[in-house]
């Protein structure tokens, strides 16, 4: 990603990565991501990731890293669940 997108983004979701170069570039970036090791970031299975926002509705939860778990059932387009894979 380039790092005016990052510098731009008032949130950010971190699914699996191999790479510790691009993360390392996320966490100078995005604060939020600093006291998250990478190896947390690689040993994630499908369909989870962490996620951290600087504006959000309750303040307790901005800056703040939360790991999150999606559901391929969540997808719904034009009346028909969408399955990935």
């Amino acid at each position: 990603m380039p790092d005016a997108l990052i510098g731009l983004a008032t949130g950010i979701i971190r699914f699996k990565g191999v790479n510790q170069k691009d993360y390392r570039q996320v966490q100078e970036l995005f604060c939020a991501f600093q006291q998250l090791p990478f190896r947390y970031i690689s040993e994630l299975p499908v369909g989870v990731g962490f996620m951290a926002f600087l504006k959000v509705s309750d303040p307790a939860l901005c800056n703040r890293v939360i790991k999150v778990i999606f559901r391929p059932t969540a997808t719904w387009a034009g009346g028909e669940t969408m399955r990935v894979g």
